[in-house]
């Protein structure tokens, strides 16, 4: 019987490491593989020991090249694979032995998808998190587009749809003749991420690829340029979008600094202003400029910032201050982005966006400013509940990767600022602690209808409150200090020893929202995790769903200890009786009388309660929640603040509705009308889901709808507050 995965494991002098790499196969929880060795004409002792597997395992063959093939001994396996997916593993790398199964399950799960792969270590101790390992989606220019602004060698690892690959091999050899490959890859669909770490390997200095670039071409100028030979075969063989081409050209220039600095030093000196003022990364990376000066210490040139070497001695390396990092996670933060990236940037910090599935222009901004005061985009999947573990798990392996000496946690409504007017990386120079404590201020909106521009509203908004809280917040700290307490304190304090918190405080400011409208939407709709609710997290912003929202222009205090904007409902929990077979939730009782017209002929006997009741019942029953596009609300004509009250009831049933489900393991399902009017339902696979408890991914919450329902008008407050909630069911 055929296998499911064909591993090919291309190696050359592997004797080392190949025992390893062959093991972690062996290892596999999966074990429906074959492997398909081949050996480039090993001058050591690599073919014996590849023999000696193959001898004792039959799904173990191993073949040696008549010639070096060099980058074709990658092609000869996948072309001899005749099984649904591949993969290669280098001779120098292993895997987890979850690795197969892992990655197997999400493409098994993912049909549209043509290649999944897991987070990815150097091999060290310990191990430093491979970067740019995030979710390729969205459509081909746009995923592409990623895939160019962080081409990593690491993403033709994962586990592929064979005939995908094949048919994306380049036909001709060249330098990153991988990253062809991969362009034509993602042409065909998307790349998943897992964000388990599966997956080790090693590390080759940017410096040292850099260097193979004098192989690129026998014409002298075209080496300056190594990767024009693996453009114009995009070009030729129309593998790259023309939304693409940007990307690419931007990708050529990055290579073309790279090449200069490593290959011809003195060139790249005399160009280095001309670099540094179209926004090339190497010329503005003071890191990576005393990694060339160490480089080339035998030569006598003179890299700014970095102190001259004597050649006969130990070089010495480094930079006129600290580097800090500022690393973000968001969800549809088009609003605020830029201007946290545009203040990090002033403030001598370059920032890492880690992006959550959003369905606004947060990707898009932040790729804008990818190469300058961004350095790295990661993109994870979002499945309907805002989970912070997870976040902060994520969080701590990119801080383990970056190269610099202090981070910064921040929220990207989060404006961290030294004092006496210095830098970041000017204020952390000289300190020797671990941390440094904050002290924080609220800006807030004052009253109704008070909207603030997402381009100036750190100069509007400018009545801030002092928040006085029982432990300062912890948002600078040293990379490799310990987290055990940042973990589990949520992200919120590094250590509670005063000895490792310096004595000078920066100070925080917090904008909660550009209008309340705007901070209505955001705590109405969020929807926690239930291991983070375990640890008591988040409970200010779960309460906020038992509370209205409201001006604080005649009330706010000078300091506070909580929000000043909440103010308490008297709304009473509703009960429901246990004769019920199925509670429906309807914001209109004209949507439930459809329902039940609809639902009568085909299932007789099945009873429905009606719960209109903005809050939801604490109930073990199956729930169907019965949702429309909230732009209905515009249709009752009301007043401007009766639209509030609409629109945020809509936002907070469907966010208690999901947040009841996940708590309570409930039965739960979301319809749209405009999906059941349309056919486009299948009431019996939903209810057998929901009376049966069969299984599903996202807890019955429906995501990713492939149809989009836009309507008119859909304005502000309504679509302020909403927004959120309405992207994830398709609304727009």
């Amino acid at each position: 019987m055929t296998a499911r995965v064909t591993i090919g494991m291309p190696v050359f002098n592997n004797a080392e490491t190949l025992r390893r790499a062959v093991a972690s196969v062996l290892a596999q929880t999966y074990q429906d593989w074959e492997l398909l060795i081949t050996d480039d004409q090993s001058d050591d002792e690599t073919f014996g020991i590849a023999q000696e597997f193959a001898t004792a395992d039959p799904r173990i063959s191993v073949r040696v090249n008549d010639r070096r093939m060099v980058f074709h001994n990658f092609e000869l396996a996948l072309r001899k694979a005749r099984t649904a997916y591949f993969v290669w593993l280098a001779g120098d790398d292993y895997w987890d032995p979850a690795f197969l199964e892992a990655t197997v399950a999400a493409l098994d799960a993912a049909p549209s998808a043509v290649s999944v792969i897991p987070s990815a270590a150097f091999i060290g101790e310990p191990p430093q998190p491979v970067p740019n390992l995030g979710f390729l989606k969205g459509l081909k220019t746009e995923r592409i587009k990623r895939y160019l602004a962080h081409p990593g060698g690491t993403r033709m690892y994962g586990l592929m749809r064979t005939e995908a690959a094949r048919a994306s091999f380049p036909m001709h050899a060249g330098y990153a003749y991988d990253w062809y490959f991969m362009v034509s890859l993602l042409s065909k669909g998307p790349q998943l991420s897992l964000p388990e770490c599966l997956h080790f390997r090693e590390e080759t200095s940017w410096i040292t690829y850099a260097a193979c670039g004098t192989e690129g071409s026998e014409r002298f100028k075209l080496r300056r340029w190594p990767i024009f030979g693996i453009s114009w075969q995009l070009l030729k063989t129309k593998s790259i979008p023309i939304g693409a081409l940007p990307a690419l050209l931007a990708l050529n220039a990055r290579k073309h600094e790279e090449y200069l600095a490593v290959n011809e030093p003195d060139v790249f000196l005399r160009r280095l202003g001309l670099f540094k003022r179209i926004g090339l990364p190497l010329s503005n990376r003071q890191d990576k400029l005393s990694q060339l000066a160490e480089y080339h210490s035998d030569k006598k040139l003179d890299f700014p910032g970095v102190a001259k070497t004597d050649p006969k001695s130990a070089p010495v390396v480094g930079h006129q201050h600290p580097e800090v990092t500022a690393i973000v996670t968001c969800r549809n933060a088009e609003a605020m982005l830029p201007a946290f990236i545009d203040h990090y940037r002033q403030m001598g910090v370059e920032t890492v966006v880690i992006d959550h599935g959003s369905t606004d222009d947060t990707e898009r901004i932040a790729t804008g400013h990818l190469g300058t005061s961004v350095k790295d985009i990661i993109s994870t999947p979002f499945f309907g509940a805002f989970d912070l573990t997870a976040q902060l798990e994520l969080k701590s392996q990119v801080m383990q990767a970056q190269k610099g000496d202090w981070v910064i946690h921040a929220d990207v409504d989060e404006f961290l600022t030294p004092k006496d007017g210095l830098t970041i990386p000017e204020a952390v120079r000289s300190v020797n602690q671990a941390a440094f404590a904050c002290e924080e201020y609220l800006h807030l909106p004052l009253f109704e209808d008070e909207v603030h521009d997402s381009r100036n509203f750190r100069r509007t908004m400018n009545q801030p409150t002092r928040m006085m809280e029982r432990d300062e917040k912890q948002r600078l700290f040293r990379r490799d200090a310990p987290l055990d307490v940042w973990m589990a304190t949520g992200g919120h304090t590094i250590s509670r020893r005063a000895e490792d918190v310096a004595l000078n405080r920066l100070r925080l400011d917090h904008y909660l929202g550009l209008s309340l409208d705007d901070i209505r939407g955001q705590y109405y709709s969020r929807v926690f995790a239930r291991r983070d609710l375990q640890k008591l997290w988040h409970l200010n912003r779960k309460a906020a769903a038992q509370f209205d929202i409201v001006g604080a222009i005649d009330s706010l205090p000078t300091e506070t200890k909580t929000l000043p904007i909440f103010r308490c409902t008297e709304e009473p929990r509703v009960n429901i009786k246990s004769g019920a077979d199925i509670v429906v939730l309807a914001q209109k009782k004209a949507d439930f009388n459809e329902l039940s017209s609809n639902l009568a002929a085909s299932f007789p006997g099945l009873r429905l309660h009606l719960e209109t009741s903005p809050i939801v019942p604490q109930t073990a029953l199956p729930v169907l929640n019965f949702l429309s596009h909230p732009a209905w609300i515009h249709r009752l004509q009301n007043t401007r603040g009766e639209e509030r009250q609409q629109a945020s009831a809509w936002t907070r049933r469907l966010a208690n509705a999901r947040q009841a489900a996940l708590e309570r393991s409930t039965p739960y399902a979301e319809i749209r009308m405009e999906d059941l009017q349309a056919g486009r339902v299948d009431m019996r696979q939903t209810l057998q889901f929901l009376l049966l408890g069969a299984p599903n991914a996202n807890n019955g919450m429906i995501l990713g709808r492939s149809e989009t329902i836009s309507m008119e008008p859909y304005t502000s407050p309504v679509k302020d507050i909403t927004k959120s909630l309405a992207a994830d069911l398709g609304y727009r």
